[in-house]
């Protein structure tokens, strides 16, 4: 298969002297589900711009679907990928909802005709279909997000990045937005999601778990392997999610072994 993205020895710096991020080898896959995690300052937002090409490397490559991505050419990869900020007023730039939707359909030189529809599909699709007309800046957090999200769903991208895109909500609000990304990733099973948190529970539920520290990759495995790495976790000020730590207690108890690792199943089983 051939990777969606590959950095090759990245760095990156704001200024010259401290490197925000340093030789970043990394490899994500097409429907690949990720989670990027770290404490405040590890680079984490850093790594996902880079990724859609909203930064560029001071050093190494970025390719995408195996295209070296430059300053002459980075319009195929933001083309195919889109990024839902924390605060989605910074990304707006219509009148109304309706506008804003079609604000990325407009660069791609859609017909206006064909526009209208696709507008309404992917309101309808994240629930703003009865929104159309109102003005962003009216919304609640919530809807908000589903407008950001629907704008670049309209754009059929490969690649989305969710920059802490559920940390100013509140706990319906998260659940919510969480639910209608996993229902897209659902429909489409090629969607690659990038997910920059802090929050461990988000994580946990994704396919894989990278780990920054001070712009390094310490840990790049499934929830279940990573989560296992308490020291590690602790050291970087990062708590496991509780069901994990159930699991492990269990597993130091000896009531379960090793092999049968499963948080996932024990949440199945808790939530019966």
């Amino acid at each position: 298969m051939k990777p969606i993205i590959k950095l090759e020895n990245v760095t990156y710096s704001y200024r010259p002297s401290v490197e925000v991020l340093k030789h970043i080898n990394l490899t994500i896959n097409p429907g690949e589900d990720i989670a990027i995690i770290g404490h405040n300052g590890s680079g984490k937002s850093t790594l996902g711009k880079l990724i859609i090409s909203l930064l560029k490397p001071r050093s190494g490559r970025l390719l995408f679907n195996g295209i070296e991505i430059n300053h002459k050419n980075d319009n195929l990869i933001r083309a195919k990928t889109g990024i839902v900020f924390q605060n989605p007023d910074n990304q707006f730039v219509g009148v109304s909802v309706a506008d804003d939707i079609a604000f990325g359909l407009e660069n791609q030189c859609v017909p206006h005709e064909k526009m209208e529809e696709i507008i309404k599909t992917y309101a309808e699709k994240v629930g703003v279909l009865d929104l159309l007309n109102k003005a962003p800046e009216n919304l609640s957090g919530g809807q908000k997000q589903r407008v950001a999200l629907a704008g670049i769903l309209a754009m059929l991208p490969d690649l989305i990045v969710f920059d802490e895109a559920l940390a100013m909500l509140d706990p319906k609000g998260k659940q919510e937005i969480s639910e209608l990304i996993n229902a897209i990733k659902q429909e489409h099973p090629r969607l690659t999601i990038i997910r920059i948190t802090h929050d461990l529970d988000e994580a946990f539920h994704s396919q894989r778990v990278i780990v920054l520290d001070y712009g390094e990759i310490v840990l790049d495995d499934t929830p279940a392997k990573v989560f296992q790495e308490e020291a590690t976790l602790k050291r970087l000020g990062l708590k496991t999610p509780f069901i994990v730590e159930l699991n492990n207690a269990l597993m130091k108890a000896g009531l379960i072994k090793e092999h049968e690792y499963q948080p996932h199943k024990l949440v199945e089983k808790l939530c019966k």
